[in-house]
């Protein structure tokens, strides 16, 4: 279960126009990957920037837990959406 950031956003670079849930509410949402940053737009609309350095640190955390639960990760507000995006992922390099 071992990844990098790069890797997570370069697959999620390419998978932007997909249709996008969270795990756990299914409720819907869109992303823009940048050059600094993963920007999560809700269905409310309203971006919300994860800088990559925080994105980072989400990733080195998640692979320490290792649970798709956004209980486990109470202070990162970005999770749902994170949690959506590593677990397709994981999925999709597990079957390659």
């Amino acid at each position: 279960m071992s990844f990098t950031t790069d890797e997570l956003l370069s697959w999620a670079s390419r998978h932007e126009a997909d249709d996008w849930a969270t795990l756990k509410a299914r409720v819907p949402f869109r992303y823009h990957v940048t050059s600094s940053s993963i920007q999560y737009i809700p269905s409310s609309g309203s971006l919300r920037n994860v800088p990559r350095r925080e994105l980072d640190s989400f990733c080195r955390e998640f692979q320490e837990v290792g649970s798709f639960a956004p209980g486990k990760y109470p202070h990162r507000w970005h999770k749902s959406y994170s949690l959506a995006l590593v677990y397709r992922f994981l999925q999709e390099r597990q079957s390659a």
